[in-house]
């Protein structure tokens, strides 16, 4: 189960990140081209994650939990910077 809402997470994340490139990159071939590599990073790290983390939530669920809630932490405060970011840019 935590693995698939992990997934959803990621896979959230990415298509939000998709949507927000046309902000920085004008060009659609520079999309797509950084659209892969993203896709790229984040199919390799959850697949990292996963690995990685299945000995220790057999062993140490607490500490998951606490390491999963750091990163969506992490990933708030970002989302916020870029919406406040973004609501001080002119013509918004």
């Amino acid at each position: 189960m935590a693995t698939f809402l992990i997934g959803l997470w990621m896979w959230m994340t990415a298509t939000l990140s998709y949507d927000r490139l046309g902000e920085f990159l004008p060009s659609a071939e520079a999309r797509r081209r950084v659209w892969a590599v993203m896709v790229s990073l984040v199919g390799f790290g959850y697949a990292c994650f996963s690995f990685s983390f299945a000995h220790l939530a057999s062993a140490n669920l607490n500490l998951v939990l606490l390491i999963g809630i750091g990163v969506l932490v992490v990933q708030l405060s970002m989302e916020l910077l870029q919406i406040l970011g973004s609501s001080k840019a002119p013509g918004y």
